[in-house]
């Protein structure tokens, strides 16, 4: 299994190498930026999955919680811990900034390591089964370069992965097949030529729609068998009466794994 990938962001360097020091000793790959612009094209353009955002709370006078949900909308398997430069305060506090964790200074270099070692414990597969298929790269799965056109967002990390699948509208019986073509954490293009069907039916733009997408046994070290999901059609794209099967792009929502 490839190390785990820790992204450290503070505009500190000497912060962020000692950091880096303690992790890699670990064992754990390690991605640095020092500020919002850096972390969120390291976070669009990494080829593979990115397990831990480190993060001070304050990122070149930008809010650390403002970019680590941005952060977690791009890429939903990374979890987060803030690391505060602020001194441990008198009072009592619950050990979170917004939803995250955050580590106090001064903390030793084992509790760096036990509180990244548990922000990976808890991303439980199950809980965002399409975000750990698409960054699993014992599937094959092959980074697709993106673009990103000046002042807008980053977009999550796409990947081409051909795997079977079955599909159907919402509140039909009939399955159909087909194979995906690429994904990421938010949708996914995949190609059936079992459309139209018999009635001449085509998926249309704004459809709800459920897909089964069948994943290899023991990948990952895991026992999956199939993910379930359920989203809504962006788009089709018909071959223009050539013999390649219509494409379907889906916005996903729900996930569900299935043994």
């Amino acid at each position: 299994m490839p190390a785990r990938t820790i992204l450290i962001v503070d505009r500190d360097a000497a912060f962020r190498a000692r950091l880096a020091d303690v992790l890699e000793a670990e064992g754990y790959a390690v991605l640095q930026a020092s500020d919002a612009g850096e972390t969120l094209a390291l976070v669009a353009h990494h080829p593979a999955a990115i397990d831990v955002l480190v993060s001070s709370t304050n990122v070149g006078g930008r809010d650390g919680v403002e970019l680590a949900r941005q952060v977690a909308r791009l890429r939903r398997e990374t979890r987060v811990l803030f690391v505060s430069t602020d001194a441990r305060p008198s009072e009592p506090r619950d050990g979170t900034v917004a939803e995250y964790p955050v580590l106090f200074p001064p903390f030793t270099p084992q509790e760096l390591v036990e509180q990244v070692a548990r922000a990976i414990a808890s991303a439980e597969p199950a809980s965002d089964p399409f975000a750990w298929l698409v960054s699993a790269q014992t599937v094959g799965a092959e980074p697709i370069p993106q673009d990103c056109p000046a002042g807008e967002a980053p977009r999550p990390m796409r990947y081409r992965v051909v795997l079977p699948l079955k599909c159907r509208l919402s509140g039909r019986e009939a399955w159909r097949s087909g194979m995906t073509e690429n994904m990421s954490a938010t949708g996914i293009l995949f190609r059936s030529d079992e459309w139209p069907d018999d009635a001449g039916e085509w998926p249309e733009p704004g459809a709800a729609i459920e897909l089964i997408i069948e994943v290899p046994s023991h990948f990952d070290g895991r026992n999956a068998d199939e993910i379930r999901c359920e989203g809504r059609i962006v788009r089709t794209e018909s071959p223009g009466g050539s013999t390649v099967a219509r494409a379907v792009a889906v916005a996903l929502g729900a996930y569900k794994l299935l043994n």
